[in-house]
């Protein structure tokens, strides 16, 4: 008599390989929804990127007086400036008074 048959494998899975279910990391969806997601939170983290120097009316005065600034746009109260070295910096003048007042 033969005791052995207790620790035997079944005989259909001779020959055959089982096959792994796949891993959710794994899959093309998973790669391109992890990618997503890093990119998301980079953004999220990293913000605009574009940080101009603010600069008072009293040194933008100072420095139309030396000849150092090549253009200002005025934007309501916003002024943008641009520098004869290439540098831009922003500044704020009084609502309602126009740029040649408030320098002077």
């Amino acid at each position: 008599m033969d005791f052995n048959f207790l620790n035997q494998k079944e005989p259909q899975d001779k020959g055959k390989k089982k096959k792994k279910p796949t891993k959710w990391g794994g899959s093309l969806a998973g790669a391109l929804f992890f990618f997503m997601l890093i990119t998301g939170l980079y953004l999220m983290v990293s913000g605009d990127g574009k940080v101009i120097p603010q600069v008072s009316i009293s040194d933008l005065a100072n420095s139309v007086v030396g000849g150092n600034v090549k253009t200002i746009v005025v934007e309501g109260d916003k002024l943008t400036i641009t520098y004869q070295n290439g540098d831009v910096k922003e500044s704020k003048k009084e609502v309602g008074s126009p740029l040649s007042q408030t320098l002077f």
